[in-house]
C-alpha cells in the first residue's frame, strides 16, 4: 500500500526547490499551479502551509498521515507537532535543522502565520528557506532567529523517524 510509505525529507527538500518561481496569477493566492499545492482548489486562500503539506504529501504521491497529513493553516500543522511532540519553541535553545519547517506566528493574530521549510543553516545561525506564498511566489529566503513573529520549528526530521 503506497499511502502507509513515510515522505523523505529529501524528497521535500527537492521539491521544494523544483517549485522556485512559481507565481499568482494577479496577486489573487491562486494559479493553476498553485492549485496543485491546494489539492486542486480554486480559491483565494493563502497557500503557504497548502504547499508545505504538499512537500511532505501529494507532491511524493503520500497522504503523509503518519505527521500533520494535508492542512491550509500553518497554525494547525504547528499545533499538530506541539501534541505530537515534535515542535521546538525559539526560545527553547533549539537549533533549527535542514528539513525543519519554520514557523512565523501572526502575535496580534495568533491563528494566522506563515510556514517555510529550511534548506540551509547558516555559520552565523541564520537559515535559508523556501516558502510559499512569499511575496505571491514559492521563494527562496534568508531568516534568522530575530524574524519577526518567528514561533518556532516543526523537527519533521525527527517527526518522520518517529512515525
Amino acid at each position: 500500500n503506497h499511502l502507509a510509505k513515510k515522505p523523505s525529507l529529501d524528497k521535500a527538500l527537492e521539491l521544494a526547490l523544483s517549485q522556485v518561481g512559481v507565481k499568482e496569477d494577479n496577486r489573487s493566492n491562486d494559479s493553476a499551479e498553485i492549485r496543485k499545492y491546494k489539492k486542486g482548489t480554486k480559491d483565494n486562500n493563502p497557500w503557504c502551509a497548502s504547499f508545505a503539506s504538499w512537500l511532505f504529501g501529494s507532491g511524493q504521491g503520500l497522504k503523509n498521515s503518519r505527521t500533520f497529513g494535508y492542512s491550509a493553516s500553518s497554525q494547525e500543522i504547528r499545533r499538530r507537532a506541539e501534541k505530537e511532540g515534535f515542535y521546538a519553541d525559539k526560545d527553547c535553545g533549539y537549533k533549527p535543522k535542514v528539513g525543519d519547517l519554520m514557523i512565523i506566528r501572526n502575535e496580534k493574530k495568533p491563528d494566522k502565520g506563515h510556514i517555510g521549510i529550511i534548506t540551509a543553516i547558516n555559520a552565523d545561525g541564520s537559515f535559508e528557506t523556501i516558502e510559499g506564498n512569499y511575496e505571491n511566489t514559492v521563494a527562496k529566503v534568508h531568516r534568522s532567529m530575530e524574524t519577526k513573529d518567528l514561533n518556532g520549528f516543526v523537527r519533521m526530521g525527527d517527526w518522520l523517524k518517529a512515525a
